[in-house]
């Protein structure tokens, strides 16, 4: 793809005749360093920021009473979040989010956030991030009252520190790079914390960071962390967050992409499996033993509507998830008798 992109880029600049750029390329072996302090920090915070807004604006479109009121709101909220990103310090940026996670607080649901029906939509970054290429699948889940966590951006970033850390695949990294790495990792994990537990106040998502290691642990009974990319990651958080934090997962990737297929094959045969060896809740032990095949889905995207037989797919997937979460409130209601 790389090289396509070059040319697209190249052909871009001289389209719209802007002079004078320079071309940068980051790379992921050594975790997109280069542009210094100032523009990682913020890069981080934007990435962070823009993580937590889609899976409140999920919750929105599939919960709130009022849907047009509540999107309109989001939306204002929005653009002064992304106007604070672009204009103001870290400090006055922390205070607009608490003003505009009070702001949304006060949008009105048909059902808490904790008790509705969840999916996990993992699997290739772009086509999972991209509405047109995912196929406005959000919205189709929203129409049957399924939230859908969309896997955050910032689980490749912590992944590609996770590699030099631990020198997977990379040449020999010195003290000093590593020492470095360490910092940035946790000042990233500080702001991450900090930003989202600012946001979960509205009420609109859950408070949760992403740990590497331990999506890495998940999957390696099924994939060599040596294998390293982005099925490492498909695999490990569909283990790790099925039945536990979500009631279904659907995977998505680009047709004929190798990753998705390698992740799809391998969850198709053994997801129940990898799950029962790494649950350890009570609740979830009860729901594999309730459920022999968990909700899980893997669909591949061209740029086309999706096909009826895909849409067949999704309609059982949703079945599916609908009994997971009747029963997980089932078990929830008798744990408070």
């Amino acid at each position: 793809r790389f090289g396509p992109y070059n040319v697209l880029i190249n052909n871009l600049l001289e389209e719209k005749e802007i002079e004078d750029v320079a071309l940068l390329t980051l790379s992921a072996d050594n975790s997109y360093a280069g542009m210094g302090q100032k523009f990682t920090l913020r890069g981080w915070q934007a990435i962070i920021v823009s993580d937590v807004l889609e899976d409140i604006y999920s919750t929105i479109i599939t919960l709130a009473e009022d849907k047009d009121k509540a999107v309109e709101m989001f939306e204002d909220s929005k653009n002064r979040i992304f106007d604070a990103l672009a204009n103001f310090g870290w400090f006055d940026l922390k205070d607009v989010l608490k003003e505009e996670a009070d702001k949304l607080s006060n949008i009105n649901l048909k059902q808490s956030y904790e008790e509705a029906k969840k999916v996990a939509l993992t699997g290739e970054i772009y086509v999972r991030s991209d509405e047109f290429s995912r196929r406005y699948l959000v919205e189709k889940l929203a129409e049957r009252d399924i939230v859908t966590k969309v896997a955050p951006n910032n689980e490749w970033l912590y992944y590609v520190d996770y590699l030099v850390q631990n020198e997977i695949n990379k040449p020999e990294v010195g003290f000093l790079q590593k020492f470095k790495n360490n910092i940035k990792s946790f000042v990233q994990k500080r702001f991450d914390k900090k930003i989202k537990k600012i946001m979960c106040e509205s009420g609109l998502c859950e408070y949760r960071i992403t740990d590497i290691d331990e999506i890495v642990e998940s999957a390696q009974e099924a994939i060599s962390p040596e294998l390293t990319g982005e099925a490492v990651l498909t695999v490990g958080g569909t283990i790790d967050e099925v039945v536990d934090d979500v009631d279904g997962v659907i995977i998505i990737g680009p047709f004929g992409c190798m990753p998705h297929r390698e992740a799809e094959s391998i969850l198709n045969s053994s997801l129940e499996e990898q799950k029962k060896r790494v649950a350890d809740d009570p609740e979830s032990k009860k729901i594999l033993d309730k459920f022999s095949s968990l909700p899980f889905l893997a669909i591949e995207v061209d740029g086309s509507i999706f096909t009826q037989v895909i849409q067949a797919r999704i309609e059982s997937f949703c079945l599916q998830v609908e009994r997971v979460n009747d029963y997980k409130n089932e078990l929830k209601e008798e744990s408070y008798i």
